[in-house]
């Protein structure tokens, strides 16, 4: 087949996470899920571990006050973090929602087969990934580390069952369906505005600003975010630790090692002329 496309482009082959061996047998042999927040992820890009911008409704330079003072003044509950020539305007609240993210492998990281039938295809994992989640740290020095502190990879092959579960085990405290926010991250691409005297409107309701992120640093990242979007007190608290949504070794599973070389993934695939 010539000029072929795939008629299912966002369809989920597999779901990654990347941790330490300690925490990846966890999420496989338990089902712990741990959250995180927008805010201590900023606090990682203090230290060049994480994205300064997250969470970023809009930003504006410093030599425009008066473009600030529009911006600050469309969105309520704002806080602010400021760079050298620019200020980020963020959402208080948002900032401290409970948050989990996942890597994402879509069927349109593969090339399309070129021929129908049965096709073994063939794609890459960056390597940066896995060397961000081990802070660029050498095979040697993650060898020298106790093994359940070096890096592992829990894969989940079915994704549409564990967020099924997650959801469930939510439910059950009292997290209702409609605070439960599941989507792959949307990547948007801030070149034209990346001088010290501009300014951007990302145009979000929050707290849909956490599924955006810059295209140019991040996009390699494939990033699958569940953000939970609530105010009960109770429910934030029981969140502030990890949860246990049961054992999921039927859709998931551990694989050991640092690859900071990147993953081949070979997957088969089906392909048929559609008239």
């Amino acid at each position: 087949m010539c000029n072929s496309s795939w008629k299912n482009p966002n369809d989920l082959i597999l779901v990654l996470r990347c941790t330490t061996l300690e925490f990846a047998k966890d999420l496989v042999n338990l089902g712990q899920i741990k959250f995180s927040t927008p805010k201590s992820w900023e606090q990682y890009g203090k230290q060049g571990r994480g994205d300064i911008y997250e969470g970023t409704l809009a930003y504006s330079s410093k030599f425009y006050p008066s473009q600030y003072e529009k911006l600050i003044a469309k969105y309520s509950n704002t806080c602010t973090y400021e760079l050298p020539n620019r200020i980020l305007i963020k959402n208080r609240r948002d900032m401290q929602l409970p948050c989990i993210c996942f890597y994402g492998l879509k069927t349109d990281a593969f090339p399309p087969p070129q021929n129908e039938g049965r096709n073994r295809i063939s794609t890459y994992i960056d390597a940066k990934y896995f060397r961000d989640f081990a802070d660029n740290a050498s095979p040697a020095e993650i060898a020298a580390l106790p093994p359940k502190k070096q890096p592992a990879i829990a894969v989940i092959k079915d994704w549409a069952e564990f967020v099924r579960r997650l959801k469930a085990k939510l439910n059950s405290i009292g997290v209702p369906d409609e605070c439960i926010l599941v989507s792959p991250v949307q990547y948007f691409d801030f070149t034209p505005y990346s001088t010290d005297d501009s300014w951007v409107d990302l145009n979000c309701t929050p707290p849909k600003e956490l599924f955006v992120k810059s295209k140019q640093d991040f996009e390699y990242q494939n990033e699958l975010r569940i953000v939970i979007d609530t105010d009960d007190p109770t429910i934030l608290d029981l969140l502030s630790n990890p949860i246990e949504i049961g054992n999921l070794s039927d859709i998931a599973a551990v694989a050991e090692g640092y690859h900071p070389e990147g993953i081949e993934v070979t997957a088969t695939f089906n392909s048929y002329i559609i008239p």
